[in-house]
């Protein structure tokens, strides 16, 4: 919060009263009520800062200098937004999503003549991708940035997971495939989460390294 008095011509600096204050360290929250509770984020820390700045404009005054490196006083509230909601609510359905892939090539065998109805598994994985891009959605109002954060990484995973898996089945179903045809598409099977586990792995390295 930016605190500043009425008028930069009366030269007023104004200065937190911290005698006032019982304590004034930081993780103490001085200047809060402590009864005061934000839903999905846990208060950190707060403390007063100056910060300058020059306006560009002299606000219908004749004099500019009033408002060349104009302290400001601030007071700062460090907020830290407690994950487990947002797991909860948007990573647990990615997981879910990731197991059931899973099961449906695990349990999708060739049949007796040797195919496998397209159709079912395009149905199947189109309804995996409406669940996921339904909930991505949802989470985008949620985010006031325009940039991406780290969570979205793991619906782009999911959707190339989504496509690699379609490709696999059609594939296993339809054409002879040494890599596919092994032991009814074992090494797709047993590959599966070690590739989603290096995926995120990579994510991560790149977002935060």
């Amino acid at each position: 919060m930016e605190i500043q008095p009425l008028k930069n011509s009366d030269h007023l600096l104004l200065v937190p009263d911290l005698k006032g204050y019982t304590y004034t360290n930081p993780l103490q929250k001085s200047g809060m009520n402590n009864k005061i509770r934000l839903p999905g984020s846990k208060i950190l820390e707060t403390y007063f800062n100056y910060s300058f700045y020059t306006y560009a404009t002299n606000f219908g005054f004749k004099d500019n200098t009033d408002f060349e490196e104009t302290p400001i006083l601030h007071f700062n509230i460090n907020v830290r937004e407690v994950l487990i909601t947002a797991f909860i609510t948007y990573l647990i359905p990615i997981f879910v999503t990731l197991v059931m892939i899973f099961i449906f090539i695990y349990s999708t065998p060739r049949s007796k003549d040797g195919r496998i109805d397209g159709g079912t598994i395009v149905q199947g994985m189109t309804a995996f991708f409406f669940v996921l891009i339904f909930s991505h959605i949802d989470l985008r109002k949620n985010i006031e940035t325009a940039d991406l954060i780290y969570m979205e990484y793991f619906y782009f995973i999911t959707y190339i997971i989504i496509i690699l898996a379609t490709y696999n089945l059609i594939t296993f179903s339809r054409i002879p495939h040494k890599l596919f045809d092994f032991k009814d598409n074992l090494i797709v099977k047993a590959s599966y989460w070690p590739l989603f586990l290096l995926m995120v792995l990579g994510i991560s390295l790149f977002n935060f390294y």
